[in-house]
């Protein structure tokens, strides 16, 4: 009965230690990781009275690159590499940008020159995004051989920790101008957005594991408004990119044999002490 009793406390101590040993890893992101933003803005007022669309321009310097400092958590096993998320990737400022002249990681603007029956009809939009903080979740199957596999980043999200957008807003017709500040708005919200299909790897190297993933994601959205019988309709669409596709990569170290035998001297001394307060246990009772 004791070694019964006892053998359990084993297993279980074993168990535990194989289940952390099993747990996902956490990858550094390695130095000159960048994203890029790139988009376009179209207007459309009174349905096809006066349209047009301009593209993203950077404000200054590096207003449209952010560098890339993180962790990404993963796991491959069972043929799949899954995200479970507990990382976080911060997009670092690259300068201080309207309209509010707080640092942020992004800072750009659009011209949108209009074409219809008003005469000198355009708008500008200038924004700004800050404290930008993103994970990945999500799970793909892997490709080929243990050690140099491939996959598919269809199945990964991206999930927005922290980020926010200021916008302002500058129309003009026949010479006279408008400007309107844009609420604040929080990007940390749901839903989670799909990354573009593109191919990633997993390779192992000694005791490096380097993870190479491709980040492209493009977002729209569209607000329309109605002023004194006018509809305005406002069509923002954005693609977040490593710049030329040039993907993450990040890395993490497997612990050297040593290191595993370490851990599990450890699990099974667990089980040594367990059996033994176990046997004290019942002499005593």
């Amino acid at each position: 009965m004791k070694r019964n009793v006892a053998g359990v406390f084993v297993a279980m101590a074993i168990g535990c230690g194989l289940s952390t040993l099993a747990s996902a890893e956490v990858f550094n992101l390695a130095p000159g990781a960048l994203l890029h933003l790139s988009g376009t803005v179209g207007i459309n007022i009174q349905n096809g009275l006066e349209t047009g669309s301009g593209s993203f321009v950077q404000q200054g310097a590096n207003g449209l690159d952010g560098a890339l400092t993180g962790t990404i958590v993963a796991n491959a096993s069972g043929g799949n590499l899954v995200l479970p998320g507990g990382g976080q990737i911060d997009v670092a400022n690259s300068g201080s940008w309207l309209p509010n002249n707080l640092p942020g990681a992004f800072g750009f603007t659009a011209h949108v020159a209009l074409s219809g029956p008003i005469p000198n009809s355009f708008v500008d939009l200038v924004g700004n995004i800050r404290d930008l903080k993103f994970d990945l979740v999500g799970s793909t199957p892997l490709s080929g051989p243990g050690g140099n596999q491939t996959f598919s980043t269809a199945g990964i999200q991206l999930v927005t920790v922290s980020g926010f957008l200021n916008a302002e807003v500058t129309a003009c017709a026949n010479g006279t101008c408008d400007t309107q500040t844009i609420p604040e708005e929080n990007l940390a919200a749901p839903p989670n957005d799909p990354l573009n299909t593109l191919q990633g790897s997993l390779i192992t190297a000694g005791n490096i594991r380097t993870l190479t993933l491709p980040l492209s994601i493009t977002t729209t959205d569209t607000q329309s408004d109605t002023v004194q019988g006018v509809t305005v309709s406002l069509t923002l669409t954005s693609t977040l990119e490593n710049p030329a596709l040039n993907p993450i990569v990040a890395t993490a170290t497997i612990p050297e044999p040593a290191t595993w035998a370490a851990m599990l001297i450890g699990v099974l001394g667990l089980g040594a002490f367990s059996r033994r307060k176990l046997s004290e246990a019942i002499a005593l009772s």
